[in-house]
């Protein structure tokens, strides 16, 4: 799993599209759903349903949204951290 993928995924759930990530993206449709194949594949989940047009998470997606959230956030308090102590 490499950080494209993640940020792949977290712009896919954003866009709500295939079509719409992949044009935020600067790629195709065909390439991010083979960043996100293999993202489901290293973490051996389905992370999304599609419903028509939009993509909706599964449980699983729901998980690493939240974790992937909570990582960023306690990434973003570590700098702050480190800003205010110098």
């Amino acid at each position: 799993m490499d950080r494209y993928q993640l940020y792949a995924f977290l712009v896919l759930i954003e866009a709500g599209s295939f079509s719409e990530a992949a044009r935020r993206l600067g790629t195709t449709d065909c390439c991010l759903r083979m960043l996100i194949t293999a993202l489901e594949t290293k973490l051996n989940a389905h992370l999304y349903d599609v419903t028509g047009p939009y993509v909706l998470l599964t449980d699983a997606g729901r998980h690493l949204l939240l974790n992937w959230s909570l990582f960023l956030g306690q990434i973003d308090s570590l700098v702050e951290t480190m800003w205010k102590s110098s």
